[in-house]
């Protein structure tokens, strides 16, 4: 959870009544800005001997409680205030030392999503010949000729190279699909790409017109969903070949699935 305090440029003000070196709410003359809780303060802020800074918790209007007296940077922990003394939003070393822990906890989360997305089942495979043969303007399934990658020590993956079908374990995954064409589409035209769940689509891409024959194109769809249990994927291509200078150019496919622990 974030430790996000507040602060407000110039906001100064002054206490409505004095406190004792304990007490834990005070009311203020006035809340310009207004200044949000939770937020770091000094008070009496120019005096060498008064100066304290605190922690409000709690703001409503003018009333400030849930206060934590005398952090570091207080001239002598929690002191008395008298009515009229001065307190300002100003800089304080905490605010940086709760960015910095979050930034950790942040880092910590992120290790943890890494160490379960490699430890969890993922698998990749690829055709890096010739799309099969494809009926023109009619989506057909990539068959793949090999797995070049599998981690799967439970066995909740299975992919059919010879039927092009995913099969899923129960849970979170990501999915992606893609055709890479080397020097461009100057002979062939993918109509689409799209990731099924059994027979609905579930993901697509658009139309893609043919290019000139310098440059590369990579076209991918990807997706995360839950997989209710051995639910079945496969990635389809509408895929068309054309004549001209480089008729028998021909497109690379990839299919990728790795599951993610942490949702």
């Amino acid at each position: 959870m974030s430790s996000k305090t507040n602060a407000f440029n110039t906001y100064e003000t002054t206490l409505n009544g004095g406190i004792t070196d304990s007490a834990t709410s005070l009311t203020v003359v006035a809340n310009p800005g207004p200044l949000n809780d939770p937020a770091y303060l000094v008070l009496e802020p120019d005096d060498p001997v008064l100066r304290e800074v605190i922690l409000v918790s709690a703001i409503s209007g003018t009333a400030f409680s849930s206060i934590t007296r005398g952090l570091p940077g207080s001239v002598s922990g929690g002191q008395a205030h008298t009515s009229g003394a001065i307190i300002r939003s100003t800089p304080v070393h905490q605010m940086w030392d709760d960015v910095f822990s979050d930034i950790a906890a942040l880092e910590a989360d992120v290790a943890t999503l890494q160490a379960d997305v490699i430890e969890g089942p993922a698998i990749r495979a690829e055709r890096t010949t010739s799309i099969q043969a494809l009926t023109v303007n009619t989506f057909t399934t990539i068959i793949f000729n090999s797995v070049i990658d599998e981690i799967d020590p439970d066995s909740e993956i299975s992919l059919n190279t010879g039927t092009g079908v995913l099969t899923l374990a129960e849970g979170w995954w990501f999915i992606e699909a893609g055709v890479y064409f080397q020097n461009g589409l100057a002979a062939t035209e993918l109509h689409g790409l799209q990731i099924r769940r059994g027979s609905v689509s579930i993901t697509e891409s658009s139309q893609i017109e043919p290019n000139d024959d310098t440059s590369n194109v990579y076209v991918q769809v990807s997706t995360i969903l839950r997989s209710t249990g051995s639910a079945n994927f496969d990635a389809r291509a509408l895929y068309s070949p054309m004549t001209g200078e480089d008729a028998g150019a021909q497109p690379q496919t990839h299919f990728t699935a790795f599951k993610i622990r942490s949702l």
